[in-house]
Formats: structure tokens, C-alpha cells, sequence
């Protein structure tokens, strides 16, 4: 397997959350010529779009609390 497809089936795996797997094969895909910083700032943004937007409906995510909207918050 190339070390980019690696990272991709790894941001795959993540983004179903099976686990985290990009700790694990950082060495590797460095090894294989990635460059950290570039999967570093990768993976930071995918997981700030992920939490923000939800991927399934592509609206704004609140997992904290869900609005439900026209019910008062009294």
C-alpha cells in the first residue's frame, strides 16, 4: 500500500470511529516519505469539520446539546 492511500483509509477508519489509528502508523507513513506537519494539519482540520458539521446532513453539529426548534428553553 502507498503511504498516501494508508492515510486516507486511516482518516476513513477515524471518521466511522473505530479508534484512532493515526498515533499508530505516523512513524510509518513518516518513514515512507509523508510529511508530519502536512498530516498533522490534515488531521486537525478533519477532526474541527467533523465536530463542527455533521457529515451526514452537512448542517451546523451541536452534540453537546441539540436544539429542538420551536420549544422554549423556559
Amino acid at each position: 500500500m502507498s503511504p498516501k492511500l494508508v492515510f486516507y483509509v486511516i482518516q476513513f477508519l477515524e471518521g466511522l470511529g473505530m479508534g484512532s489509528f493515526f498515533p499508530i502508523y505516523t512513524p510509518w507513513l513518516e518513514f515512507h516519505g509523508l510529511n508530519f506537519l502536512r498530516m498533522g494539519v490534515v488531521n486537525f482540520f478533519y477532526h474541527i469539520s467533523t465536530s463542527v458539521f455533521d457529515p451526514f446532513t452537512g448542517h451546523i453539529a451541536d452534540k453537546a446539546m441539540p436544539l429542538k426548534v420551536g420549544c422554549k428553553t423556559d
